[in-house]
């Protein structure tokens, strides 16, 4: 609908300038006779009832300033006129949100809690380095597959966490093994071979009683004869003297002192043909002498 001021033909242009004065001054009166002058209440109040029409056929009361609900339609609002002060609280809900409208520009810090993340939500790329520390970790949660080669070392691990069960078949090499700790009780029975041994590692001290069967010997010697040891020995005996009788002394080529000399001398073995050692063993006696030999037999072949 028109507003009433509007349906009022206008002055045509082009008339003569007197002739438009005095019909210019006609429609001013005519305008003011009828109450629709501008600025006039009657003129506010047609427009009042215009705007009602445009609205969807409510009432604006100028003189209340109250409009009806429903009044004013979104095709009425200019673009940006609803501005933040206009909003009232909690009046933008979910449903008025355009997909993708809430962006993190708009998230204040802090405000995405733990019911607002969907289940499996933060995954691998959302986590910032050194995020996850030992306190968000759930116990046992770390198994074999989570762990890389090489990724737990010394540091990682606690002492004696190390069991036997948890070392590999000949893990334990001579470079992991520290000084003096292989001791006697780590030692199985019967593991130490000749191999194992050194060479001149056994002493007397480090032999058992019985350990090695004496052997020996005993009989009469006189001076200058060659006397035969019976036996299968396993080097020279050792032969001391039990006795002895017709010592005579001797002066010393040298220097002339008297001096007595009694016992074995010149021990040899016995060779055989081929000039092996047979075990048997004979010294000179100088003087007249008992005596008894002691030393090792040499094992029979085969025992």
């Amino acid at each position: 609908m028109a507003a009433p001021d509007r349906g009022l033909q206008a002055v045509p242009r082009g008339l003569d300038r007197n002739l438009t004065t005095y019909l210019q001054a006609i429609r001013t009166e005519l305008l003011r006779l009828s109450g629709l002058v501008r600025g006039s209440d009657q003129s506010r109040a047609v427009r009042a009832s215009e705007a009602s029409v445009a609205f969807g056929g409510g009432s604006i009361s100028t003189a209340s300033g109250n409009v009806d609900v429903g009044a004013i339609a979104s095709q009425v609002l200019r673009d940006g006129s609803v501005t933040e002060r206009k909003l009232a609280e909690r009046a933008v809900t979910g449903g008025k949100l355009a997909n993708n409208s809430v962006t993190s520009r708009t998230i204040a810090p802090g405000e995405v809690g733990n019911n607002a993340l969907a289940g499996g939500a933060v995954t691998a790329g959302k986590l910032a380095d050194g995020a996850v520390t030992s306190g968000a970790l759930m116990n046992r949660c770390v198994t074999r597959d989570k762990l890389g080669d090489g990724a737990v070392d010394t540091r990682n691990l606690t002492d004696g966490a190390v069991t036997t069960d948890k070392l590999g078949k000949r893990a334990v090499t001579a470079e992991t093994l520290g000084d003096w700790a292989v001791t006697f009780y780590k030692i199985s029975p019967g593991a130490v071979g000749t191999e194992s041994i050194r060479n001149g590692s056994v002493t007397v001290k480090k032999l058992a009683k019985d350990a090695v069967p004496p052997a020996w010997a005993s009989g009469e010697a006189k001076d200058g004869e060659t006397v035969v040891i019976p036996g299968n020995w396993d080097g020279r005996p050792t032969v001391f003297l039990t006795g002895w009788s017709g010592i005579v002394p001797e002066a010393d080529p040298e220097t002339g002192e008297q001096r007595i000399t009694v016992g074995p001398e010149r021990f040899t073995e016995t060779m055989d043909a081929d000039g092996a050692g047979t075990g048997a063993w004979r010294f000179v006696a100088r003087g007249d002498f008992s005596w008894m030999a002691m030393g090792r037999a040499k094992e029979e072949a085969g025992t």
